[in-house]
């Protein structure tokens, strides 16, 4: 709405052969606006199996919604309203959490990877901190059972543990590297 009230003031003002000291500001301003609310570098396409936060077009609340890739999101939506905007919220605070410290590079994430097949008590101390987060995961499930079966459809190994634990396999490997350094630490 504010964006299609500015790219019509932009289109009425810009369209005037001369334009007023109030005018002109108001297409300036404008135009600055619309270059904030959408920016071609940050505008990409939609990503299969992606997971968004829309307002429900039947609750007319936020909810999150599953991307199937072909067009369509399917809302996720929880027994009450209430549970669905915590889990928008518990979903943005779980999105800007992250800092840039807090993700590894592929090759990095492989020698990870190597480094708990090595040897058998670090594979228990990787076990040990998936079956911690699947125990510990908040997620309904109702929710769980569709985003495992989604992924497993899909084929989608990352979404697959994500379904089953809460989070990225990416996520469980900073996990287990902080666990085995605290238990090199005693």
């Amino acid at each position: 709405m504010v964006y299609q009230l500015l790219k019509d003031i932009e289109q009425l003002l810009g369209g005037k052969e001369s334009l007023t000291a109030g005018e002109q500001s108001i297409l300036e301003r404008s135009s600055q606006a619309l270059a904030t609310l959408r920016n071609s570098e940050d505008t990409e396409l939609l990503k299969q199996n992606e997971i968004l936060v829309r307002f429900c077009p039947a609750t007319k609340s936020p909810v999150l919604v599953y991307y199937d890739g072909d067009g369509m999101c399917s809302c996720m939506h929880n027994d009450t309203i209430a549970e669905d905007i915590e889990d928008v919220k518990r979903w943005l605070e779980d999105a800007t959490s992250a800092t840039p410290n807090d993700t590894m590079s592929y090759q990095t994430e492989e020698t990870v990877l190597d480094d708990i097949l090595s040897s058998e008590e670090n594979c228990e101390t990787f076990m040990e901190v998936v079956m911690e987060e699947i125990q510990s995961d908040e997620e309904i499930y109702r929710h769980k059972a569709h985003q495992l079966i989604q992924a497993y459809r899909s084929e989608n190994c990352d979404d697959l543990i994500m379904a089953l634990c809460g989070w990225s396999m990416n996520t469980l490997l900073i996990k287990y590297q902080q666990r085995k350094e605290a238990k090199n630490n005693e």
